[in-house]
């Protein structure tokens, strides 16, 4: 009973000092985030020397800087995409690992990026019971993330942010698989803040929306589970295209509306001079109707096939994947229409 009120006392002690303390400062270092009436985001002096933190010279240097991030990740938009070059650098790796690191140009560049979102990291805003909450996932080849905001007087305020990378098996999902998901991992990363609200859940994946219509026996076991977890929180999944919505652009691929690197014409003819592939196929057509056309905001013709009756440029094997991941990054509504947009 003695130790008991001893221990009471402790506590009231303790109380009234936390009472007594006004400065904020102390709270916020304590806790690691500065709050404020508008919202939540990391603290400015905790940030700084991130910004000026060293490139890691061993994998255990790399493992610290890693922690750190995660340490911030629920303020940082689709942050794993940006740490897939880094992690690789941790595969079969042990604790305390001293080995050097050969640093890449992409991992270096992960690197920088990584710091930059930690500076300009998201406020985050309270979160309010009686608000409308909106649920914006989506998936690209390597990572999955979501977004989770409120309506306050029409307008989203972002309350946090998830993200992850994707297995090796995951990779090889198809399209639909990929967004399914991105809204599973979602919803059960938020859980807690979903749970018994009302929310709407956005992708820019068409098909998805039908999800609820289909017959079950159509729905792999994998499918079935993950649609009946979802289910249990919402069933009303929304369509809006990457390329009309900036909010859900800006919480996965941070892109604006318009692509983020234009089609440069001009690049694209110089590279076909040099391009053997093409050179060939001038040689020997193989019913391809190759003829130099002047592009729009272009000076310099450009190889395009002309059988089909639209012209269409012919592209460099190194230019390929990046206006892919353009027209990807725009709006995917299934593996055929995004054949369609890319033979147009």
């Amino acid at each position: 009973m003695v130790a008991l009120r001893g221990e009471i006392a402790a506590l009231s002690k303790q109380i009234e000092r936390l009472s007594r303390d006004r400065s904020k400062n102390r709270f916020r270092r304590r806790y690691g985030h500065l709050v404020t009436q508008q919202g939540t985001k990391p603290l400015p002096d905790k940030v700084e020397p991130i910004l000026n933190y060293p490139k890691p010279k061993t994998i255990k240097e790399l493992h610290q800087f890693l922690g750190i991030l995660n340490f911030f990740r629920r303020f940082l938009p689709n942050v794993a995409q940006h740490q897939i070059a880094l992690s690789e650098f941790l595969k079969g790796t042990r604790k305390n690992d001293n080995r050097v690191i050969e640093w890449t140009t992409q991992a270096e560049q992960d690197f920088c990026t990584c710091k930059k979102l930690i500076a300009d990291a998201t406020l985050l805003a309270h979160s309010k019971p009686d608000a409308e909450l909106i649920l914006h996932v989506d998936a690209s080849d390597f990572a999955i993330g979501g977004a989770l905001f409120q309506i306050i007087s029409n307008e989203p305020q972002p309350l946090a942010f998830f993200s992850r990378k994707l297995s090796q098996t995951e990779k090889n999902y198809s399209a639909y698989d990929c967004e399914l998901l991105a809204s599973y991992a979602s919803i059960k990363h938020f859980i807690h803040m979903l749970e018994a609200r009302d929310f709407k859940l956005f992708t820019d994946h068409k098909p998805l929306t039908h999800a609820f219509k289909q017959r079950l026996d159509k729905c792999s076991p994998r499918q079935a589970r993950q649609l009946d977890f979802i289910s249990q929180f919402t069933t009303n999944i929304c369509y809006l295209p990457g390329n009309e919505n900036v909010t859900a652009d800006s919480l996965s691929r941070i892109v604006s509306i318009e692509m983020p690197n234009p089609i440069n014409y001009d690049e694209i003819a110089k590279s076909q001079e040099s391009d053997l592939e093409l050179q060939n196929l001038i040689s020997n057509p193989q019913g391809l109707q190759l003829k130099e056309i002047l592009m729009p905001n272009s000076n310099i013709p450009l190889f395009c096939d002309l059988a089909t009756g639209t012209a269409r440029p012919y592209i460099p094997k190194e230019y390929s994947q990046r206006i892919f991941s353009q027209l990807h990054n725009m709006s995917h509504p299934g593996t055929t229409s995004l054949k369609k947009r890319a033979k147009h």
